[in-house]
This record gives C-alpha cells, structure tokens and sequence, in this order.
C-alpha cells in the first residue's frame, strides 16, 4: 500500500509543478514507467503466478493518475474551441487539492475492478450534483424508501418460510434409521 500512495503522491507532485501544456506528458511517463517496473518485478518474483498485489491496483492508478493529468491539460493549456463535447465536461480548470486528488485515486468502492471514473464525475459525487443533468443540486435526493421495504419484506417472508420449515423438519429426523439407510 505504501508503494501506492508514493506513486500517487508523485503524481501528484508532477501537477504542482509541471506547466500545464505538457503534464499529461509527465503524468503518463511516470505512469508507464511505474507500471512497467510493478510488471518486471512479478515477472521475475513470480512468473506466471496469479497473485493479487500491488500491481492490481497500480493498473486502476494508471488510468486515474493520466486521466487526471489530461483533464488538467484539456482545462488550463488548451482552449475551449480546441476540445471536443466530452473533453469540455470532464476539463479541470484548476488542480485538484490533495484531498480530492487521494479520495479520487484510493477511492476503496473501484480501486481493485474499476469501474474508472474521471475526476469530474467523482467531484460531482463528493458535491451531490451527480444526480442532475447540468450540475445542479437536486432539492430531492432519490428515496431509498421503496428498495429497502422491498428487501426487508423479501427478507421477514424468508425468515417465516425459514421457521415454518424448521418446525416441520426438525434437525433429529436427520438421525433416523430409515434416514441413514440412504
């Protein structure tokens, strides 16, 4: 884990410090490079093995930390006529802060499968706005009212199905002669 937080700390250090017009360009080499030296090193410690480790997790970080790096790109280097439809959304205009920026990369619901978000899809989560169609804040929230009745009265009826059941097939029938003759 330590080996994961280093690499995103130092990307993160390449969007402090690198101007805007090239830290896609940073960003992605140290990505390849890092990622390139995670699959050497299982290569030569355990080849052909199937294990979780640190590089897992290191493949997620790689599509964060470039798509990161992009959207600065897209957001403070090139102009808005220069950018596509997608391009304009998900632009950041400004570097994120540490917090968003580790929340976003160790984000612990997709840092082993995915799926990847980008940054301004997970900022609109942590603002709320991700329910809207234009970023604004809905005054109603989705009601979680009418799933969690459904799964609790999914559950009771299973519970009551369960006790009957158990009151009719008692677990000492199970020791019975003609049982065992099975």
């Amino acid at each position: 884990m330590l080996i994961l937080c280093a690499f995103v700390a130092v990307s993160y250090m390449f969007l402090l410090t690198t101007p805007a017009a090239v830290v896609q360009r940073y960003t992605m080499a140290w990505a390849l490079v890092c990622i390139s030296a995670g699959h050497l090193y299982r290569l030569l410690t355990d080849y052909g093995g199937y294990h979780m480790d640190f590089t897992t997790p290191l493949m997620i970080l790689v599509q964060r930390v470039t798509l990161v790096g992009f959207a600065v790109h897209d957001g403070m280097a090139r102009k808005s006529s220069e950018l596509n439809d997608d391009q304009k959304t998900q632009k950041l205009s400004q570097v994120p802060s540490v917090l968003e920026y580790f929340s976003y990369c160790t984000n612990f619901l997709t840092i082993l499968a995915g799926p990847c978000a980008t940054m301004h899809q997970h900022l609109c989560f942590m603002e709320g706005t991700n329910f809207s169609a234009h970023g604004k804040k809905h005054l109603h929230e989705p009601s979680s009212l009418l799933p969690v009745s459904t799964k609790l009265l999914q559950s009771l009826a299973s519970l009551a199905v369960y006790c009957w059941l158990a009151v009719s097939f008692p677990n000492e029938r199970a020791l019975e002669q003609h049982h065992s003759l099975l």
